[in-house]
């Protein structure tokens, strides 16, 4: 008995963000005006999504975390999607991305998105439970040059985010870095693995 190879295409618009850093009270604010902007990206790009009733498998936005080489950091706004849907796929991506930087984000998103947002400032207890995770969250400070704060006082810092941040600055923020886009295509290979098909730069 044999089965049909699936196959599966995904299509990046890849937006480069500031250079990571956690060294001051002002870096923290940014890194969380980043992750906020992120969910509201990723919120807009499933609902116009779904609101438009596209042939798209899904969609989806997410910041490319920092690694031991540098502190690049990117916004990947994608779509999943059947093969030979690329071009309407990428060109799904680039219209949400002009309406985010021509309109911006609405109040209502702005409200919905900040509320489920505020769960995510408090750091989980268990995180500095043992030696092992105090250990484990002091090298990454070290690869990351960042500064290692306690869960009370980085959610003091959440909490001051919280009050203070506007939507005219997240979409000051959006209308940013949502220039001069990468576009990235993938597909699923006959052996399985997840292949680049092309990569062009600006």
């Amino acid at each position: 008995m044999t089965s049909k190879q699936v196959n599966v295409d995904s299509a990046f618009l890849i937006f480069n963000l500031p250079e990571y850093q956690y060294l001051t009270y002002y870096d923290d604010y940014q890194n969380r005006l980043t992750q906020l902007t992120n969910q509201l990206i990723h919120y807009r790009l499933m609902r116009s999504n779904e609101l438009l009733e596209t042939p798209y498998n899904n969609t989806l936005s997410y910041i490319g975390i920092p690694n031991v080489a540098d502190n690049k950091r990117v916004y990947s706004l994608a779509v999943n999607h059947k093969n030979g849907q690329a071009s309407s796929a990428t060109t799904f991506l680039a219209q949400e991305v002009a309406k985010i930087q021509q309109f911006g984000f609405t109040e209502e998103e702005f409200l919905a998105q900040k509320e489920l947002f505020a769960p995510q400032v408090r750091l989980p207890d268990h995180k500095y439970n043992n030696s092992l995770n105090i250990a484990y969250l002091a090298l990454a400070s070290s690869f990351h040059n960042m500064v290692n704060i306690s869960p009370s006082k980085s959610t003091q810092l959440g909490d001051s985010f919280l009050s203070n941040v506007t939507l005219e600055e997240v979409n000051q923020f959006a209308t940013e870095v949502l220039v001069k886009p990468q576009f990235c295509a993938f597909y699923m290979g006959a052996s399985g693995f997840v292949n680049t098909d092309k990569i062009i730069a600006d």
